[in-house]
């Protein structure tokens, strides 16, 4: 019997990154995908929900690092004007995000 017909195929975690200019694939391989009993069902879940953890991280240092890069980019294009002032109006909004902005009158 194959591995997919008794319910033992590989199975993954899978997240896809897509932009104009780039593409990345994150992928990390899970337990099997049909646990039987409570304990290879707890595993399952223990392990999935390890590996959504990992799989976060990953997404998250590769996002940090195009982040950066893009923003190294944009900074070298800039001409001392108009693109590092709303730079700095870009990164002190997202410093501030989430609090409420009190107008003094």
């Amino acid at each position: 019997m194959s591995e997919e017909m008794n319910g033992t195929a590989p199975v993954s975690l899978r997240a896809v990154y897509n932009s104009p200019n780039d593409s990345k694939a994150f992928e990390k391989p899970l337990l099997s995908a049909k646990p039987i009993d409570t304990d290879s069902k707890v595993a399952f879940l223990s392990d999935l929900r390890a590996s959504i953890k990992q799989l976060q991280d990953h997404v998250n240092t590769f996002l940090t690092a195009k982040m950066e890069d893009d923003k190294a980019a944009s900074s070298s294009l800039a001409d001392g004007g108009g693109i590092k002032k709303t730079n700095l109006r870009d990164e002190e909004e997202e410093e501030h995000y989430g609090e409420e902005k009190v107008d003094d009158e």
